[in-house]
C-alpha cells in the first residue's frame, strides 16, 4: 500500500467528547470520527485503521480526509484552477440589458442611465453565440439591470432566439434573472418560468421601515409592501413543491448596521410564514465600491448602511442558525464546495455585456476591457486590464498572496475576488474565514436537520 498522509485542508471544528467532526475545503466533505480512530489519524497510524477499520480507512480516503503522500495538493489546485479557468465548453453571459432602474437603492453599485440594448447590439450578442455553438456544449445567461424586469421584452425576444440556437445545436439552455422583485407578479413569474429561468433572486432588506429606507422607489416611496404583495400572489399558485425541481426562488436580506437588530423579530413574528415554502432564504453583505458616481461610491462612508468593518461576516452565522430553527429553507452550504474559481468573473468565457455594447469581466466594477464588434466579435481593447485579471495567480504566494500558501480556505476562494484584487491589490478572502468553525457547525446541524426529516 501506498504511504498515506492528511490532507492538508482538513478543519476540525466541532469536538463533543464522542465525535471530532472534520471538514476538507478540497474535497467538501464533512465527516464525524470516534476518538480513536481520531487519535490514529493524528498519530499518522493509517496502516493500523486499514487493518483494523477498512471500511473507516476507505471512506477517508474517498472523503479526501487522507491522500497518498506523493500528491502535492497545492499543485493539485493550481492544476484545477487554470483548467477550470480556461475551460471553453461552457459560454456564460451576463447580460446588463438596462441601466435604467425604478429604485433608488442607497448602496447600490451602479451608475443609473436611461440606456437599454439596442436591437442593434441584441443582433451582435446573438453572433456571438452563433460564433461559439460549435465549442459550446453549455449556455447560461444572468439578466441583469438596472432593473431587467422593465424590458422584459427584450428577455423574451432574447430567450427566443437563444433557445432557437440551443436546440439546433444540442446546447443545454439556462438561465437566472436578478431583480428587484416589484415588477414580480404572479403572471410575469409565469413569464419567466416559460422562458426557461432557473433561478431567481430578489431583496428585501429587513422589516419595512428599514427595507423602504434602503430600498425606496425613485422620489422615496417605499417599496417593501408591494414587493411582499407579489410574493404571496405567486405563493397562492406555487410551492416549492410545484415548481420545477432544478428552480430555486432566492431571498437576499442584506445585514447592514441599519437593520441588523431588527432582522430576528421580523423573521419571526411579521414575514409571512407562508412564503417559507416558497423562498430559500441567504444573508450577504455588502459593500462600499462600483462604478465611480453610484449610490455605493457617493454613500461609502455612511457606516449606517456599510459595516465599518467591510470583510466581516459578523451576524450573518447567528443569522443563519436562526433561520433554520423558523424552518425556512436556506442554503448555509453556499460556497463550501470549491469550483476552483472564487466566481464566474473568473472564467475565460464569461463575459459581463453592458448596453453601450462594453465588455466587462465584473459586473460590480463594470470596467470595460473590450467591445463587441458588428460580427459578434470581442475586441480587446485595453489589453492591459484584461491580461491583470485573467492572469491573477494566487499560487505565487507573493504580494498580496502571501497568507494564501498556508490558509485551509484556499480550495474554497482560490485567491479571492478578483474584482478587489484588481482594484485594492488586496485578496478577497472568504467571508466567514474569521468564524469558519462556527459556521461549519451550522452548516453540520442544518444537514442533520434535515436527514432526520
Amino acid at each position: 500500500m501506498k504511504a498515506q498522509k492528511l490532507s492538508r485542508y482538513n478543519i476540525i471544528f466541532d469536538n463533543d467528547n464522542k465525535n471530532i467532526w472534520m471538514f476538507n475545503t478540497l474535497s467538501g466533505s464533512m465527516i464525524s470520527l470516534k476518538p480513536e480512530i481520531y487519535n490514529l489519524l493524528k498519530g499518522n497510524n493509517v496502516n493500523e485503521i486499514k487493518t483494523k477499520h477498512n471500511d473507516i480507512f476507505i471512506n477517508l480516503k474517498k472523503n479526501g480526509i487522507i491522500l497518498d503522500s506523493d500528491l502535492d495538493e497545492i499543485n493539485l489546485l493550481k492544476y484545477m484552477y487554470w483548467k477550470t479557468k480556461f475551460l471553453q465548453n461552457k459560454l456564460n453571459l451576463s447580460l446588463t440589458i438596462t441601466k435604467d432602474c425604478n429604485f433608488d437603492c442607497k448602496y447600490c453599485y451602479e451608475k443609473k442611465e436611461n440606456i437599454s440594448f439596442s436591437d442593434d447590439l441584441i443582433k451582435r450578442i446573438i453572433k456571438l453565440v452563433n460564433n461559439k455553438k460549435d465549442s459550446i456544449k453549455y449556455l447560461d445567461i444572468g439578466w441583469f439591470g438596472g432593473e431587467p424586469m422593465m424590458k422584459m421584452d427584450i428577455i423574451e425576444d432574447m430567450t427566443n432566439k437563444f433557445k432557437d440556437i440551443c436546440k439546433k445545436n444540442n446546447i443545454i439552455y439556462s438561465s437566472y434573472i436578478t431583480t428587484n422583485g416589484y415588477f414580480l407578479n404572479l403572471a410575469n413569474f409565469e413569464k419567466l418560468l416559460d422562458l426557461n429561468v432557473k433561478s431567481i433572486q430578489i431583496t428585501i432588506d429587513g422589516p419595512k421601515e428599514y427595507h423602504d429606507r434602503l430600498r425606496p422607489l425613485k422620489g422615496d416611496v417605499g417599496t417593501y409592501d408591494k414587493i411582499i404583495s407579489n410574493l404571496l400572489e405567486i405563493r397562492s399558485k406555487y410551492t416549492r413543491e410545484n415548481l420545477p425541481k432544478d428552480f430555486v426562488f432566492h431571498l437576499r436580506v442584506n445585514v447592514s448596521e441599519m437593520n441588523k437588530d431588527s432582522l430576528k423579530g421580523w423573521l419571526k413574528n411579521d414575514f409571512p410564514k407562508e412564503l417559507k415554502d416558497l423562498i430559500e432564504i441567504y444573508f450577504a453583505r455588502i459593500f462600499s465600491d462600483g462604478e465611480k458616481g453610484s449610490a455605493a461610491s457617493i454613500n461609502a462612508m455612511d457606516n449606517d448602511i456599510f459595516p465599518i468593518n467591510r470583510g466581516s461576516s459578523s451576524g450573518t452565522v447567528d443569522l443563519d442558525k436562526f433561520v433554520q430553527k423558523l424552518k425556512f429553507n436556506t442554503n448555509v452550504q453556499y460556497g463550501l464546495h470549491s469550483s476552483f474559481l472564487y466566481c464566474g468573473a473568473d472564467y475565460y468565457n464569461n463575459y459581463v455585456i453592458l448596453p453601450n455594447g462594453d465588455i466587462a469581466k465584473c459586473g460590480v466594477t463594470m470596467e470595460k476591457f473590450g467591445e463587441l464588434n458588428k460580427n459578434g466579435e470581442i475586441i480587446i481593447t485595453n489589453q492591459g486590464d484584461y491580461i491583470k485579471w485573467m492572469a491573477k495567480d494566487p499560487f505565487t504566494f507573493n504580494e498580496p498572496f502571501e497568507e494564501c500558501e498556508k490558509c485551509k480556505l484556499l480550495p474554497i476562494c482560490m485567491g479571492g475576488c478578483s474584482r478587489i484584487y484588481k482594484k485594492f491589490n488586496k485578496v478577497g478572502c472568504f467571508q466567514y474565514k474569521n468564524n469558519i468553525k462556527e459556521y461549519l457547525k451550522s452548516v453540520r446541524d442544518s444537514l442533520m436537520e434535515n436527514e432526520s426529516e
